[in-house]
């Protein structure tokens, strides 16, 4: 398939397959009414753990006054807190609250939920060829990161 063709297939599918992920979870999503950006600095807190607004910012590819704007409603709901560093008081750190990493490891777990039931009919070889392709991809994102 030529790269301009499958360009466009992969550009089809990937928002259909975002979107039935996302309406596979309505009562998580629809009992916080946090919004997709929201989500993506829980998880990303969830993966990096208390981590500077700046790093946060640059992880996730946002100025930081779009970070502090998100913060800000995240820390209303008590999913995220702001903590003093322990090696620099003047540094502030973002670190999701207890009941902010319930509900990012309550997502953790319905993602995986979902990847098992998306591939389980999908054969073993097929998935190792998916996760080489998916690392590849992200070593192309890496890599263009390091050069930015």
């Amino acid at each position: 398939m030529k790269l301009g063709e499958f360009s466009k297939k992969v550009s089809e599918i990937i928002p259909s397959i975002h979107i039935a992920v996302l309406k596979s979870q309505p009562e998580l999503i629809s009992k916080t009414a946090l919004t997709l950006q929201q989500l993506m600095l829980m998880e990303t807190l969830r993966f990096m753990g208390p981590s500077k607004m700046s790093d946060v910012a640059k992880f996730l590819g946002v100025t930081k006054s779009a970070v502090t704007g998100l913060t800000d409603r995240l820390i209303k709901g008590k999913y995220v807190r702001r903590v003093s560093a322990k090696d620099d008081r003047r540094v502030i750190k973002l670190e999701l609250t207890p009941k902010g990493k319930e509900f990012a490891e309550k997502m953790a777990e319905h993602r995986l939920d979902m990847i098992r039931k998306l591939f389980s009919n999908i054969n073993e070889k097929d998935r190792a060829h998916y996760v080489d392709i998916l690392l590849k991809i992200k070593q192309n994102i890496d890599q263009e990161e390091r050069t930015k």
